[in-house]
C-alpha cells in the first residue's frame, strides 16, 4: 500500500477505548510491538469482508467507511467515534478510504485481549492485596469481577453512545442530500420547461417573420409589375404624340410650301406658276410619301418594342406569381410539421411530468422519516403510448391574385 511506518507514542495510545484503561508500564509495552502507518489520499485501510484479526485506531487523518448498497460515511480523528477501532466485526463489514494523508495504528486482537486480561488479573491481585479488611479470597474476586463489570459496561455505553451519534449524524446527512436532489430535480425540471416555452416562442417568431416577409415579397412583385406596366403606358403615350407632331410638321410645311409656289407663279406668271405649282406639288406629294412612310416604319417598329416589352412583363411575373405560390405551399407544409412537433412535445412534456410526480411519491414513500421504516421496490409505472395524431385536413389553398390583364395597344 506504500505506508511509512514509525513508532508509536503512548501518549496516542491513552486517548483510545479500551486502552486507556491499561496501566502505563502495558502501555509501553504495547507500544513497542506496533508502530504507525502513514498513508495517502486514496489508500486503502482494509477491505469489506475481510478477516485480518486487527484492531484498526485512527490516530490523524479523515477516513470514509462504506458499505455495499448503504451511503458512505466519513470518520474524522479527534472525534469520540474514532477513539473506538475502526469497523471492529470481524469479517471486516465496511471498506475503509483515506480521504485525506491519515496515520493510523493497527494492533492484534489477540494481543490486546491478553494486554486486557493481564490488566484485569493485576487490577484484581492488587486490590486483594491491599484490601486490610477483606479476610477471604472469594470477597477479592468479587469486587474484582464487579470492577471489570463496571468498566465493561461502561466501555459498552460509550460504544453504544458513539453508534447512536453515527446513526444519527448518517439520518440527518440523508436527509439533507434528499432534500438537496429534490430541490436540484424540481430546479432541472423548471429550466427545462424554460428551455421548452422558449424554443417553442422561437419557433413562433421565425414561423411569423418566414409569412410575413413572403407576403412582403409578393406585394413588392406586384408593385413592380404595376410600375413596369406603367411605364409602359407613358412610354406608348410619348410616342403616340412624337408621331402626331411630326405629322402636323410635316403638314405645315407641304403648306407652306404649296403657298409660296403659288405666289410665285402668280408673279412670274400663269403658264411658269402653273408648271412651277405643278413641280411643288409633286415634289410635296414625293415629301409627304416619304414622310409617312418613315412615320409608319417608326410607329411599327414602336409598336413591336412595346408589345415584346409587355410580353416580358407578363412573363416575369407569371413567373414571380409561381414562385410566390411554391413557397406559400413550403410555407403552410412547415407550419403544418411545426404544429405537430409541438403537439408531440406536449405529450412527451405530461409524460415526464406525470413521471416525476410518481417518483417524488415514492421518494416520500421511502424516505427515512416514513412510519414503516422499510423500503420497497419501486413500482414500475407502464410508459404510456404516444398519441396517434391524426392527420389534419388539408386547408383550402389561398389563390394569390394575377397580373392584370395589360390593354391592348393602340397606336391609331
Amino acid at each position: 500500500m506504500g505506508a511509512e511506518k514509525r513508532l508509536v507514542d503512548t501518549v496516542w495510545l491513552r486517548g483510545l477505548v479500551p486502552l486507556h484503561s491499561l496501566t502505563p508500564d502495558h502501555l509501553r509495552e504495547l507500544a513497542r510491538k506496533f508502530s504507525i502507518e502513514e498513508l495517502p489520499v486514496g489508500a486503502r485501510v482494509f477491505e469489506a469482508g475481510e478477516r485480518d484479526g486487527k484492531a484498526v485506531y485512527l490516530l490523524s487523518g479523515e477516513v470514509e467507511l462504506a458499505a455495499p448498497g448503504k451511503p458512505a460515511q466519513g470518520l474524522l480523528a479527534g472525534s469520540d467515534p474514532a477513539r473506538h477501532p475502526l469497523a471492529p466485526h470481524q469479517p471486516r463489514r465496511f471498506t475503509a478510504r483515506a480521504v485525506s494523508p491519515v496515520s493510523i495504528v493497527r494492533i492484534d486482537i489477540d494481543l490486546l485481549d491478553t494486554m486486557l486480561e493481564r490488566w484485569r488479573t493485576d487490577s484484581c491481585e492488587g486490590t486483594e492485596l491491599g484490601d486490610k479488611v477483606a479476610h477471604r479470597r472469594g470477597d477479592a474476586e468479587a469486587a474484582c469481577d464487579a470492577e471489570a463489570a463496571r468498566v465493561a459496561a461502561e466501555e459498552e455505553v460509550r460504544r453504544l453512545r458513539s453508534e447512536l451519534s453515527v446513526l444519527e449524524r448518517r439520518a440527518q446527512a440523508q436527509r439533507i442530500k434528499s432534500s438537496r436532489a429534490a430541490l436540484a430535480r424540481h430546479r432541472a425540471e423548471q429550466e427545462a420547461e424554460q428551455v421548452r416555452e422558449a424554443e417553442a416562442a422561437r419557433r413562433q417568431v421565425a414561423i411569423e417573420a418566414a409569412r410575413k416577409q413572403a407576403e412582403q415579397e409578393m406585394l413588392r412583385l406586384q408593385a413592380s409589375e404595376v410600375a413596369r406596366r406603367r411605364r409602359a403606358d407613358a412610354e406608348v403615350a410619348r410616342l403616340r404624340v412624337e408621331v402626331d407632331a411630326a405629322r402636323r410638321k410635316a403638314i405645315g410645311e407641304a403648306e407652306r410650301a404649296v403657298q409660296a409656289e403659288a405666289a410665285r407663279q402668280r408673279v412670274e406668271g400663269e403658264a411658269r406658276l402653273r408648271a412651277e405649282a405643278e413641280t411643288a406639288r409633286e415634289r410635296a406629294e414625293a415629301e409627304v410619301r416619304k414622310v409617312r412612310e418613315q412615320a409608319g416604319a417608326e410607329v411599327h417598329r414602336i409598336r413591336e418594342q412595346a408589345e415584346v416589352e409587355v410580353r416580358k412583363v407578363r412573363e416575369q411575373a407569371e413567373a414571380a406569381r409561381r414562385v410566390a405560390e411554391a413557397e406559400a405551399r413550403r410555407m403552410r407544409k412547415a407550419v403544418t410539421i411545426l404544429e405537430q412537433r409541438l403537439d408531440a412535445e406536449q405529450v412527451r412534456s405530461r409524460e415526464r411530468e406525470e413521471a416525476a410526480r410518481i417518483k417524488e411519491a415514492y421518494q416520500a414513500i421511502t424516505s427515512p422519516d416514513s412510519p414503516e421504516g422499510a423500503v420497497s421496490a419501486p413500482p414500475v409505472v407502464p410508459e404510456p403510448a404516444a398519441p396517434v395524431r391524426e392527420k389534419p385536413p388539408p386547408r383550402p389553398r389561398k389563390r394569390l391574385p394575377g397580373p392584370d390583364p395589360t390593354p391592348p395597344l393602340d397606336f391609331v
